[in-house]
């Protein structure tokens, strides 16, 4: 517990490695409830190609989007917009994948098009949550190791840059 308690923010890649697991799960969750959580009929489906698209495709747009570069003890609305795109960018490549798949190679759906809905919908729940549950860790963490004496101090602004240094502060 005493390393936890030295770190300050969450690294990068450590983001990046969690946010790529939840693109994965919520693409697999996301073909369990398609499916009426119905084992036997996944075989009919690409289930574990799908989701890895899903996670794949997610990971090139997040890298593009920079969302995962957000320090997460700050966490503003920002980044909220930032993941809202990622997700948005993400179901928009993966239906276009899935269309040249299906016209010019004449495949199957690697991934079906209410299992892209529901998967970005989970994913963007999911990836938010964890984000404000890691906020919350590290505020926690920040309140037990900074139970100090201070001065009172007043922040004039109110803008982003306002809010970002009452949280430094603090």
């Amino acid at each position: 517990m005493l390393k936890v308690k030295r770190i300050s923010i969450l690294p990068r890649w450590i983001i990046a490695c969690l946010d790529g697991i939840i693109l994965f799960h919520s693409a697999f969750l996301a073909h369990l409830i398609r499916l009426n959580f119905d084992w036997s009929n996944m075989e009919n489906y690409h289930v574990l190609k799908g989701s890895f698209l899903f996670f794949a495709v997610g990971l090139f747009v997040m890298f593009y989007t920079k969302s995962y570069v957000g320090i997460v003890r700050h966490t503003r609305i920002r980044d909220g917009k930032s993941l809202f795109k990622t997700i948005v960018f993400n179901a928009i490549i993966v239906g276009f994948i899935n269309h040249i798949a299906v016209q010019y190679f004449g495949t199957s759906n690697i991934i079906p098009n209410s299992v892209v809905i529901i998967a970005s919908w989970l994913a963007l729940f999911f990836l938010g949550f964890c984000t404000l549950l890691v906020k919350e860790f590290f505020g926690f963490l920040a309140n037990e190791k900074g139970k100090r004496e201070g001065r009172k101090v007043i922040v004039f602004g109110a803008g982003e840059a306002g809010m970002l240094a009452h949280d430094v502060i603090e």
